[in-house]
């Protein structure tokens, strides 16, 4: 299994491209040790809208249950994917809540954060969890290589919490604030973040947040 190149969506195409607002409507809860001051981007979907994320308009619906609201995908033939932050960022942490509901069997079937992302390139790191196989990848640098690699089982309708790193040239990748890599990125320097969703799979998502970093990871 090889990553390059991994195309996302075209975002100069502004039919496809939900608007892009400044302000995001974030939760108050705030990950353990990370002052406020230091966040730089907060969404949880509870107010009912989407604001300061883009994404291809047929390929997300918003949902909720009896506690809150979420973003899911609606399955199809194509990577559903939702773009967040700004160029600029360079040190940060990405964290969200997912839960998978289902795949189709016998495809290939993930979920990643990508990090320092160039949407015009479709280029930057990435932390990514094969659904199918269970296992967690940390993909750094140009031509996406494996930085590291860790089983990490997962079951449907169960959420998750998953966390990028990246400070410096030190990355790191952690679900349910379990550490399954580490990585040096030598490339890529600056970039938003973004959340990629491949073919076939349902997936939802909530909980998005971003804050700074030091060159140090604190």
């Amino acid at each position: 299994m090889c990553f390059d190149d991994v195309q996302v969506w075209n975002l100069s195409s502004e039919d496809q491209v939900a608007a892009l607002t400044s302000t995001p409507t974030g939760s108050n809860t705030l990950s353990a040790g990370v002052e406020s001051s230091s966040i730089l981007f907060d969404q949880n979907f509870d107010s009912g809208n989407y604001d300061g994320i883009s994404f291809h308009q047929p390929y997300w619906q918003m949902k909720e249950d009896q506690e809150n609201k979420f973003m899911c995908t609606i399955p199809g033939d194509y990577y559903a994917g939702l773009n967040f932050g700004s160029s600029a960022w360079t040190n940060y942490a990405v964290e969200l809540r997912f839960q998978e509901l289902d795949h189709k069997a016998d495809s290939y079937s993930t979920a990643a954060i990508y990090f320092r992302y160039d949407p015009s390139t479709n280029l930057g790191n990435a932390g990514l969890l094969d659904l199918s196989s269970h296992i967690a990848h940390l993909l750094l640098n140009r031509p996406l290589e494996y930085a590291s690699n860790s089983s990490y089982p997962t079951v449907k309708n169960t959420w998750y919490t998953m966390r990028v790193e990246v400070a410096g040239q030190n990355t790191k990748f952690f679900i349910n604030n379990q550490q399954v890599g580490s990585g040096t990125d030598t490339t890529y320097r600056y970039g938003l973040a973004n959340l990629s969703v491949s073919p076939h799979v349902e997936l939802c998502v909530d909980d998005i947040r971003v804050w700074a970093l030091d060159e140090s990871g604190e």
